[in-house]
């Protein structure tokens, strides 16, 4: 198998999201068994409050979060990210809702569809509901 492709996984943090959702998506991310030294993931606080941002840090302790002064959006803390992605030249840059979980090969499993059709250059994962 081939080295391990550097990935960028994104997640938009906003309002009560932190307390809601983070703790569930992070420890399914940190699960996965795509090589953890391969995948970074960028938590974006799309403007938090103080309080909000250090639960962040503590609720997802190895992510890099990127903490933007004001709310610009989903769009515009996926940005925010994918610049930062890009100028780093990650290999694929993933978006990911914060309410979700994945199954740990879900990583691992996108990357491997990717580097198969590398004439396609969106992927969508199967959602499941709860």
């Amino acid at each position: 198998m081939p080295a391990s492709r550097r990935v960028a996984v994104i997640v938009v943090n906003h309002q009560d999201y932190t307390r809601r959702y983070l703790s569930d998506c992070y420890a399914s991310l940190a699960a996965q068994t795509y090589p953890a030294d391969s995948f970074t993931c960028f938590i974006v606080n799309n403007g938090l409050s103080d309080a909000e941002a250090r639960l962040t840090k503590r609720l997802a302790p190895s992510s890099r979060i990127l903490r933007l002064p004001e709310n610009v959006g989903w769009g515009g803390g996926n940005n925010a990210a994918i610049r930062i992605a890009l100028e780093e030249r990650f290999d694929y840059i993933v978006l990911l809702n914060i309410d979700v979980t994945v199954d740990s090969t879900w990583l691992a499993h996108l990357v491997r569809a990717a580097d198969g059709r590398p004439d396609t250059h969106i992927f969508q994962s199967l959602i499941l509901l709860h």
